[in-house]
């Protein structure tokens, strides 16, 4: 897989104790995360069994991040279309606050004088009640960019995937990649990349396995050319972007074909 070919490549040309302190501090980091993992468990598995619950708290801390990201930054001056390489565009964006205060209203989450989806998280309440905390890590801007980004890109790609038979998507993808490729090459495609067989694939392996198992995204057997998880993002937030504005296009001939019919139903 690319993310163990990256760490090999990391240890060449370093001397036997380099690479001693190297891997160390990975098997480090590595128990560090699985005893977190571990000690969230129980809350996992109590979220698990009241999923109302569950989708308050990921409502309230995904519009923290989308707070602390400033998305008002993303207003992109002098394009015409409203977009930018490697940028989900303002319509993907959009829809995802849309979206999300939504889910806000239907959970009954929204400032009743701004109308926008509450933010509370937990640690707020913990330092108000004056409990001790250690930060280990905090989520700057850039950071909050990163995840609210992988959120919208896959929900939306989720979304219109659902909203189209397996047929049709395969047909959008296969669209979005040929508008694609009159712009300029994306950072990091591998030079065997089949525009639209390999793109469908990437996007049909995504959905499946997310990011968190990317390599088993990328396994041998996957028919996937090699290809880093940078550069699967760029191009899954550009084919999200496409994707996007095919089926807004999609819905606007579906409405103006109802139309038509229902006038020319009329008397």
């Amino acid at each position: 897989p690319c993310r163990d070919t990256r760490k090999k490549a990391e240890l060449s040309g370093l001397s036997d104790d380099q690479k001693k302190i190297k891997l160390q501090t990975r098997y480090s980091t590595a128990v560090s995360t699985m005893e977190a993992i571990k000690s969230i468990l129980p809350d996992c598995e109590l979220l698990c069994s009241r999923p109302a619950d569950f989708g308050r708290k990921s409502v309230m801390l995904l519009q923290a991040v989308l707070n602390t990201a400033d998305l008002n930054e993303y207003k992109l001056k002098g394009n015409k279309a409203g977009k930018v390489a490697d940028s989900l565009g303002l319509g993907v964006l959009k829809w995802g606050r849309s979206e999300l205060k939504r889910w806000a209203e239907s959970l009954d989450l929204v400032d009743n004088d701004t109308r926008n989806p509450l933010s509370a998280v937990a640690i707020e309440y913990m330092q108000k009640q004056g409990s001790q905390l250690e930060v280990t890590a905090k989520l700057d801007k850039k950071s909050c960019r990163v995840i609210h980004c992988q959120v919208f890109q896959q929900t939306r790609l989720r979304s219109i995937s659902l909203s189209h038979g397996t047929d049709e998507f395969g047909q959008m993808v296969s669209k979005a990649s040929l508008e694609l490729e009159k712009g300029s090459p994306w950072q990091g495609r591998p030079l065997e990349w089949a525009t639209g067989l390999d793109d469908l694939k990437l996007v049909d392996g995504i959905l499946n396995y997310g990011y968190g198992s990317f390599d088993t995204l990328t396994q041998p057997d996957s028919g996937l050319p090699s290809i880093s998880i940078d550069a699967a993002q760029m191009r899954l937030v550009q084919l999200c972007r496409e994707l996007h504005h095919l089926h807004v296009s999609h819905e606007r001939m579906q409405i103006a074909h109802s139309s038509a019919a229902f006038d020319s139903s009329k008397p």
